[in-house]
């Protein structure tokens, strides 16, 4: 165990203090963002096991150091700053100050990579492919051992039990009783988050496919997109279809007539009528999953006016669950399943509007950047990938920017929006 803490070291030293001032940020960052679906698990600090993609992202300081001051005039990232913020304070009421630290941990690696992204399309705005080359490399990667596994069960249960399991997988969640997951999804376990990943990476692959009129991302998009279907997420298939369906429209609108387009807003408004006419038949196709999660969610709306102010604070809401989850039938008590549920009750009423304002801060930003010359393809989808991210951590875990695999690329994309949108010229001084 000794020498493993000194390999540790040695690790952290080489990734956070020698590659950075030795190799260049276009490298560190190609490293951070390829090896975001494989992390490359490696020795436990306490009970936390940085990744080496982790680490990489922390050897990106020299970045943020230079574009700090502009990051922190810039409204989307001021709530991000405001929110790491009042989840540390929120600290010293909370039952669970170590779930606390762990979960603010998971969100610092996001603004080193926004800056170094920043730092690096700014200068070559040609990097733009091999940085998305290699995330899309990763998640065909993904996609061929989820639909492999779904084929051949055998190979799942003999991958999962393998010695090479723990270095894609966080050790944590291969222990016994930890996640109680009837379908594993490869590298990213959960089939949700696995759907939710390869959805957000093929709007990526056709962004790109768009942007430098190259056929064969799209083919991988729509390989990516095959794999959604195998990992079994309900939600996935719904927000695939949906989305996909509402970047054909973004996409051909300023190529139709317009009286093909009064035609495609009625056929879109008379679609959205039936969705909600039709919301409890949808819900039973999700299945028994939502209506837990329904369940979930009445204990958030009880305890907010319970708590509003400060929330439960880490830890609290697994304590207060507990009893409700026996009174209402819930097997276990689960975590809140919403992102800014789960703000709240982590830090209060100020991190859930804060997360708010965040998702907005970047979802207007995208969106107002597809009238950005040459962009407005790639802007257009790699809008809805962001707004994927968004709308299935309304449902998951994943917090607003914790989930390693999918937030280096959202950052990512957050990055080269704020450059190509934001010239150098016009950038905030």
């Amino acid at each position: 165990m000794v020498y493993g803490e000194i390999l540790m070291v040695g690790i952290i030293l080489l990734t956070v203090v020698i590659i950075p001032v030795t190799v260049s940020a276009a490298w560190r960052l190609t490293a951070v963002v390829w090896l975001a679906t494989f992390q490359i698990y490696l020795y436990p600090v306490h009970d936390f096991y940085p990744s080496l993609a982790f680490l990489c992202s922390i050897g990106l300081w020299p970045e943020l150091v230079k574009h700090g001051r502009e990051l922190l005039r810039w409204r989307v990232t001021q709530c991000y700053f405001l929110l790491m913020a009042v989840q540390v304070v929120s600290l010293a009421w909370s039952p669970d100050i170590g779930q606390g630290v762990r979960l603010i941990i998971l969100m610092i690696p996001f603004v080193f990579i926004l800056a170094a992204t920043i730092e690096v399309i700014g200068r070559r705005e040609d990097l733009v492919r091999r940085l998305a080359y290699g995330v899309l490399a990763g998640a065909a990667v993904e996609a061929a051992l989820v639909i492999a596994f779904h084929l051949q069960p055998v190979w799942e249960k003999w991958f999962i039990s393998s010695s090479i399991a723990p270095l894609f997988i966080n050790p944590n969640a291969l222990t016994p009783g930890h996640m109680d997951v009837k379908r594993w999804s490869a590298f990213l376990l959960n089939s949700n988050t696995a759907a939710g990943y390869l959805g957000i990476c093929s709007l990526l692959a056709y962004a790109v496919a768009w942007r430098y009129r190259r056929w064969w991302p799209a083919l991988i998009g729509a390989f990516l997109a095959v794999g959604i279907f195998f990992t079994g997420s309900k939600g996935g298939m719904l927000l695939l279809v949906l989305l996909y369906m509402t970047g054909c429209c973004m996409l051909a609108w300023p190529k139709l007539n317009r009286w093909t387009k009064y035609i495609l807003l009625l056929v879109i408004a008379v679609f959205g009528v039936l969705l909600v006419l039709n919301l409890d038949i949808i819900a039973q196709a999700i299945g028994r999953s939502w209506a837990v999660r329904e369940k979930i969610w009445s204990f958030g709306r009880l305890s907010f006016f319970a708590h509003p102010v400060r929330g439960l604070g880490f830890g609290g809401w697994e304590v207060a669950i507990a009893e409700y989850a026996n009174q209402v039938g819930l097997k276990k008590a689960y975590a809140p399943h919403n992102t800014i549920i789960g703000l709240w009750s982590q830090s209060g009423l100020a991190a859930a509007i804060l997360g708010i304002l965040f998702i907005v801060g970047v979802l207007s930003f995208a969106w107002r950047s597809r009238t950005t010359p040459k962009w407005r393809e790639f802007m257009v989808c790699a809008t809805l990938a962001l707004a994927w991210y968004f709308i299935h951590q309304q449902v998951d875990n994943w917090g607003l920017v914790n989930e390693r695999h999918i937030m280096p690329i959202v950052a990512m994309l957050i990055g080269i929006i704020y450059v190509v949108a934001r010239p150098l010229a016009s950038r905030i001084p």
